[in-house]
């Protein structure tokens, strides 16, 4: 605990957050939010927010989900790690969108990881904050258009995942679960991981 109280004296305050509740506040027009995650098992939260802006410029994905959270156990030891991003509407081309920022922050985290001396989690979570969901079947205004005609093959339907509750970022990783929460009309969500 004693090098992680270090390592983060190295980042600037207005970076990160920790308690056993944190948030992550989007700005941009549209998305404008805040996604307040909460730890059941009284682990400490760490919150680190990125952005196009902030980002470790060398990394060459450019884009990034707004925060990530690593969860810390009672030794200090990463539980798992988490990957936020907040928006407004989500459909198919959003969906992609997502994931590659998704990937960035993830890209990110290992660059975080080693900054503050922690081993990399096993478990990686991605989580999706929303107001409109504009992929699942349930939530279109012509549902029956997602149902295919008798005979006809099924191709590979984008926005699968998203629906099955998972998330594949890149071939060089394995598939992480992906968490849906909707937003509030004000733009925010509280999550209790």
């Amino acid at each position: 605990m004693e090098v992680l109280e270090q390592r983060l004296a190295w980042i600037e305050p207005d970076h990160f957050e920790r308690g056993r509740a944190v948030s992550i506040i989007e700005r941009k027009k549209g998305g404008e939010g805040t996604a307040t995650f909460t730890s059941p098992d009284n682990n400490q939260l760490l919150r680190f927010n990125l952005s196009e802006e902030n980002r470790l410029r060398l990394l060459k994905q450019r884009k990034v989900a707004d925060g990530v959270l690593l969860e810390l156990g009672e030794d200090g030891q990463p539980v798992r790690l988490h990957l936020v991003e907040l928006k407004g509407g989500v459909t198919t081309g959003k969906w992609c969108e997502i994931k590659q920022q998704l990937l960035g922050a993830l890209h990110n985290a290992h660059a975080l990881m080693g900054l503050l001396g922690l081993p990399m989690p096993e478990i990686v979570e991605c989580h999706t904050c929303y107001t409109r969901d504009r992929i699942s079947p349930q939530a279109s205004a012509q549902p029956a258009l997602f149902k295919p005609g008798v005979g006809v093959k099924l191709p590979h339907r984008q926005g699968q995942d998203w629906q099955q509750g998972y998330c594949e970022l890149s071939p060089e990783f394995p598939r992480y679960r992906h968490h849906r929460h909707r937003r509030d009309e004000r733009g925010d969500v509280e999550v209790a991981m």
